[in-house]
């Protein structure tokens, strides 16, 4: 028994809250844990709201396992389906705050949501992926090639991404391409960029975070988090034009 319990001894000041004993029960199943029966009776001890917060921890274990085993056998898929998801999110933020009337436009939160789905998360994938084949920076990498991808992310595939939203968004609102969508991306184009940059500078150490200490499968996901915001400043500069018209039609 000795011989099990000292390589766990570490461990023993972090198993004074639930959070801390539902991660070590997760990573040391099999194990024994605390036994049977007596595994209810310490979760008593804690009370009900002790049992709910291992619960939580629990889950999000659980689901953040099931995240990365997709993610592996599928990365193309998880990458682009999270990009449309957080797309959305950033659409229904901006919609929330930017706009006059209340009632939610369904044909431009889908719009944003094919966007993420079909262009920036696959263009994503293949763009950090292609970085890191170049220019290699992922698990404490060098420090130029990290400050130099995230450069490229902000200075090269940022102007790109929103190039394409344009088009994208149009095309799924079925905006006629060389009368609206064109002019529309000319007038709004740089407006919308400046935007974007700022929202980007403000996330700038997260990404170096991100691109320099964790591995090129989760990159993705943690720019994603980030661009809830970056979807919101986007969206609302490429739909100004037509919120600032449905304002003026308002009596």
């Amino acid at each position: 028994m000795r011989q099990i319990a000292q390589p766990l001894a570490w461990a023993a000041p972090l198993r004074a809250g639930p959070p801390a004993r539902a991660v070590l029960s997760v990573l040391s199943t099999g194990s024994g844990g605390d036994g049977g029966g007596g595994g209810c009776s310490s979760s008593r001890r804690w009370g009900d709201n002790d049992d709910d917060d291992e619960l939580q921890w629990r889950t999000h274990i659980i689901a953040w396992r099931s995240y990365r085993s997709l993610l592996d056998r599928h990365p193309l898929v998880v990458k682009a389906v999270t990009a449309g998801i957080v797309g959305g999110t950033g659409d229904l933020i901006s919609q929330r705050f930017g706009r006059s009337e209340h009632k939610l436009d369904r044909q431009r939160l889908f719009a944003v949501a094919m966007d993420g789905l079909c262009v920036s998360g696959p263009m994503l994938h293949f763009g950090y992926g292609l970085l890191e084949a170049h220019i290699p920076s992922s698990n404490r990498g060098s420090l130029r090639n990290t400050l130099l991808q995230v450069f490229i992310d902000e200075c090269v595939f940022d102007p790109l991404f929103i190039a394409a939203f344009f088009f994208t968004t149009g095309v799924v609102e079925q905006q006629r391409l060389l009368d609206e969508v064109v002019p529309n991306l000319r007038r709004q184009y740089w407006p919308t960029l400046k935007g974007a940059f700022l929202t980007s500078a403000m996330f700038s150490p997260v990404q170096f975070v991100s691109f320099r200490y964790l591995p090129v499968s989760t990159r993705v996901l943690v720019v994603n988090c980030c661009d809830v915001a970056w979807y919101a400043a986007v969206s609302l500069g490429r739909h100004r034009e037509r919120e600032s018209r449905t304002r003026a039609e308002v009596p």
